[in-house]
């Protein structure tokens, strides 16, 4: 078996991975996600030039791979927020305004 040396530079990177496992493993925790959005309302959807599209599937359609409630969080509460930066900095910049992405 080999011995692997312990140096100051080794513990100190452990040490600062030590709450990144433990947020990691209290984010896993059973009903975390469900618990998380249903404690927040829905958001508003907003209004302004850019809006989010609806998904064109159920947000349970690929639940083999990911589960109703993160799909809910990953695009009602994310893609929501790039949209309303988006629209935020086209207000802000009167150039931007009736322009398209493209």
């Amino acid at each position: 078996m080999e011995k692997i040396k312990f140096t100051k530079r080794r513990f100190l990177t452990y040490l600062g991975a030590a709450p990144l496992g433990l947020a990691a493993l209290k984010l896993s925790a059973p009903g975390f996600i469900s618990q998380a959005v249903a404690a927040e309302p829905a958001a508003p959807k907003t209004t302004g030039p850019f809006l989010l599209p609806d998904l064109p599937y159920s947000k349970a359609a690929l639940e083999k791979a990911i589960d109703a409630k993160t799909m809910e969080l990953h695009h009602d509460k994310h893609h929501q927020a790039y949209i309303d930066k988006l629209n935020g900095e086209v207000s802000k910049n009167a150039k931007l305004k009736g322009k398209t992405l493209e």
